[in-house]
Order: structure tokens, then sequence, then C-alpha cells
């Protein structure tokens, strides 16, 4: 009895720490076995920035706006995220991915995305911005990382995203979702992790009644969280919103199958140009 009874606490305690990371990370795996009759890319894929949309040859310029983000807290493990370039010193990411700024020791950015190096940013190197719940009835899973410390910010900046208030069908044919599945967590590799780009025709992508968040059928694992949605229209590349994939961000959404991300409508995109200087 003593036997079984520690054993349902083991299975307690690792229930309640997944759920924690969870909480942390919220990040799920959406395969092929969710998002039935939808094209999946594989996470342990070594081809940097492989796009799968047929016929289309992505532009490898914008993606030295994206990089791998770590972020280290109370001394524990490390939790991968993506971020990207919107100006010259600042990065915008999901909230969760640095929510608890008071519990965070240092984060991390990946200065290449074939090599596993980093540049430590200690907190007196940046500022988190959190985008207010004040501004609307939704909660938007959105942060700025502007970064102080211009010698470590030579390190690693190259280009940045531009913002679009407004998107037309001709404007935007493809849209693209680039980010850095997490391999160890996906295949318990040790490999460096691969920048990962996944394209949809825009008249694949849905919006939910508010137009505060996009929906697409495309497949995503733990890291792809802040993953940029953009687009290139006349050689410019455009940012219109992040990855969230969260389930709790799905409301509104008819179809349940769609991954999702946080859109940046007027509203958005009016107060990240509050905070950032372009």
């Amino acid at each position: 009895m003593k036997e079984e009874f520690s054993v349902l606490r083991r299975i307690g305690l690792i229930l309640h720490l997944c759920a924690l990371s969870n909480c942390l990370f919220s990040q799920e795996i959406r395969h092929l076995d969710y998002y039935k009759n939808i094209s999946c890319f594989n996470c342990d894929s070594s081809n940097v920035g492989q796009d799968i949309f047929e016929g289309y040859e992505l532009n490898s310029q914008p993606l030295s706006n994206i990089y791998q983000l770590s972020v280290k807290i109370n001394g524990g493990i490390k939790h991968y995220a993506t971020i990207s370039f919107i100006s010259e010193n600042c990065l915008i990411t999901n909230r969760h991915c640095v929510e608890y700024l008071d519990k965070i020791d240092f984060i991390e950015v990946r200065i290449s995305n074939i090599e596993n190096k980093w540049l430590i940013l200690n907190k007196s190197d940046f500022e988190v911005l959190y985008y207010g719940e004040t501004f609307s009835s939704f909660d938007y899973d959105l942060a700025i990382i502007k970064i102080k410390n211009t010698n470590k910010l030579k390190k690693i900046f190259r280009s940045s995203f531009r913002l679009i208030d407004k998107i037309l069908p001709d404007d935007c044919k493809v849209l693209h979702l680039t980010g850095y599945p997490f391999k160890k967590f996906v295949i318990n590799s040790k490999a460096p992790d691969t920048l990962v780009s996944r394209s949809i025709k825009y008249e694949q992508i849905e919006f939910n009644k508010s137009r505060t968040m996009i929906g697409y059928p495309l497949c995503t694992c733990p890291g792809d969280s802040g993953a940029p949605i953009w687009f290139e229209y006349k050689s410019k590349f455009y940012i219109i919103g992040i990855h969230q994939g969260s389930r709790s961000g799905e409301k509104g959404f008819i179809n349940r199958q769609l991954n999702v991300g946080i859109f940046f409508n007027d509203e958005v995109t009016d107060w990240i140009l509050s905070k950032v200087k372009l």
C-alpha cells in the first residue's frame, strides 16, 4: 500500500511539474495527430530556414531579424522561445516567455542560427515592456524586450521587420511563420535548434471576430512561441503578428484545428509604435 501511495505521489509530482512548465512555456506540440490532413514540418530538420510552401523560394534576408531566446528563471532550467527585431534596439515575443521579470536571472540571445553561441543579457542590459490589459478586453500575450546596452546590441543586431497597419490580399500572397522548435524537448537532441520556416497562402488564414488573433493550419512545437508571422512585399519584410500556440487563445475560432497567433491590429500597432523608436 505504501509503495502504491509512493508511486501515486511521484506521478502527481510529475504532473504538477508538467503543469508548471506548461504555464511558463505555454506552448504545445501540435503535429499531424492533432491537425488532421494538414502538412507538418519535422522539428529535427537540419536545413536552416527551409520552407515547405511548394513553388515558393524563401528569401534569406529576413531570417537575420529572427533570433532564439533563452530565459533563465530562479536558477532553474532554461526556457526557450523565438524573438525578432522590430527596430534597431527592440525585439518582440510572447509575454509568457518573459512573464516573471522579478524571477528572471538573465536572458540569452543566440547570435548564430547555425552555431550554439549565445550572448548573455543581464537585467541591467535590457528592460521588458508588457502589453497592458487596459487596451481592450482581450489579454494580449505580447512583450517587447528593449536592449539598453549598446555594446552588446552591436553583437547581434542586423536588421528589423517593418510594421504594417493594413493588409491587402494582393500585397500579402504568402505568410511565413519562422521559429526555433526546441529539439531537446521534442526529440531529445543535443544539436543546436534549427531555424525553421513554414508558409501558408493568405486565403488559408482566419481571424477571430475581434481581429485580435490569427488562425492558421500549421504545425508548431515548443520553442516556436514568439515566432514572427511575416510576409514579403516589394522586397521589404513586414511582421503582422507572432505565434502563440496556447489553446486558451482559440476562443472565437470555429475551426478548432487551427494554430493561433497574436495579430497586430491597429490598437496593438499603435502601442508598439508608442514604445519603439522606428
